[in-house]
């Protein structure tokens, strides 16, 4: 407003007009920079509007994660303690089947001592260490000459019929 001259120096009607245009154009300026920032503030206020939402989702996700991690340490404490609860049952189950083995052995040499005192040997019974008959029928699906089949089939033929 300092180029404007006062109101009192405006003496003729030309000098009046001419500063009445300049105070026009001045407006128009004024008018046009604020209808940019008036956009420039409606463009801020949605930004701020999307960066509000984006924020509420993110805490929205994260307490979602939280509750996530929280049922992930109590499922992990749960299962530290059945580990803990298995391994002490499996120290008494081994404690029992070492007791048993123990009694096992004491039980032979019993029977071994009710034998004597009735005046019978006992009998040394062993698992049989020999390994398993060998499967028949794979030996014969195994052969391929025909005569040697057949030969096979009527040494075997008792066992490979009854094994069906």
């Amino acid at each position: 407003m300092n180029d404007f001259p006062a109101p009192e120096t405006l003496g003729t009607l030309a000098l009046a007009r001419e500063t009445y245009g300049k105070l026009l154009a001045a407006f128009h300026e004024k008018d046009g920079q604020t209808s940019q920032l008036k956009a420039d503030l409606e463009a801020a206020n949605e930004l701020v509007d999307e960066s509000a939402t984006a924020l509420a989702q993110a805490q929205t996700d994260l307490k979602a994660k939280a509750a996530e991690t929280d049922q992930a340490k109590r499922d992990l404490s749960t299962a530290k303690q059945t580990i803990q609860s298995l391994e002490t049952q499996v120290g008494s189950l081994e404690t029992t089947v070492s007791d048993l083995k123990a009694a096992a052995k004491s039980a032979e040499e019993e029977a071994a001592e009710i034998c004597a005192s009735v005046g019978v040997d006992p009998l040394q019974i062993k698992p049989d260490d020999t390994p398993e008959q060998p499967d028949l029928m794979a030996q014969y699906r195994a052969i391929e000459d025909p005569g040697q089949r057949t030969a096979f089939f009527r040494k075997h033929k008792d066992k490979l019929l009854s094994r069906r």
